[in-house]
């Protein structure tokens, strides 16, 4: 049945059922509702944005850099800290995860860690952060970007 269908129509409609599937998780862990508009915008964009990344875009350049933000390379007295946060409610655990790169983006170190405390996604976002400064602070970086 699926070979009936085009490429583009299949990748447009699993992003649409991974958005369908966000705004499940927003109404559930943050008790907002979204509107048909702006899941299928968010689908629109996200696919867009994906397509620009994999250099599979076949719309003109100007398409793709006006909706991506580019990487670009920190001072060098700097290093980048990436932190995320998962919650697991059925566990009654939330996790965090943090990655330390340089000024080209390399990969330095990183951590990981969890509690078995019940968050919501914002607090779960303010302790990994915590936590990350915490990790950061014992390694001696004094200039960082989170």
């Amino acid at each position: 049945m699926l070979q009936d269908f085009t490429e583009q129509f299949l990748v447009t409609f699993a992003m649409t059922a991974w958005s369908l599937w966000w705004k499940r998780n927003v109404k559930l862990w943050e008790q907002q509702t979204e509107s048909v508009d702006h899941v299928l915008a968010r689908a629109d964009y996200t696919l867009q944005t994906w397509m620009c990344a994999q250099n599979k875009q076949q719309r003109i350049n100007s398409v793709c850099h006006s909706q991506v933000e580019h990487w670009q390379p920190h001072p060098t007295a700097f290093v980048k800290c990436n932190i995320d946060d998962a919650v697991f409610a059925p566990e009654q655990k939330a996790t965090t995860g943090a990655c330390l790169r340089n000024e080209k983006g390399e990969f330095i170190t990183a951590f990981s860690c969890y509690t078995s405390v019940v968050l919501t996604p914002a607090e779960a976002e303010a302790w990994g952060l915590l936590q990350g400064l915490e990790w950061i602070a014992t390694m001696g970086y004094n200039i960082v970007i989170f």
